[in-house]
């Protein structure tokens, strides 16, 4: 069976852009960002560092964590790589509905039938 459309299309890789491929093979997770510039990921809090400009554009904003296959991650921002500090959340049990403790004594019990 032939092809739909027989052109080629492959596009030669350019080694001068690692940064670009390892973008593109990441885990990519959409969050937004807090008015404090944090978001949560995992049980971490990822803290943005505001760009000397001002941060007033990335309050609220949408951005994306790129997850890398060296559990590294990144911060994108439109195209660009916002620098950012993790910091770790103390995760507690997760409290199941509807579970009732029971104690047992080593003491005999009797039976009644």
């Amino acid at each position: 069976m032939a092809p739909f459309d027989p052109a080629d299309a492959y596009v030669p890789y350019a080694p001068e852009e690692p940064v670009h491929l390892r973008q593109i093979l990441a885990k990519h997770s959409p969050r937004n960002l807090s008015k404090t510039l944090t978001c949560q990921f995992h049980s971490t809090l990822l803290q943005i560092q505001p760009p000397a400009s001002g941060s007033l554009g990335l309050q609220g904003g949408a951005v994306t964590i790129l997850e890398h296959f060296d559990d590294s991650c990144e911060v994108l921002w439109h195209s660009t790589i916002l620098p950012h500090t993790r910091i770790s959340k103390p995760r507690g049990a997760l409290r199941e509905q509807g579970r009732k403790e029971v104690l047992f004594s080593s003491a005999p019990h009797s039976h009644r039938p």
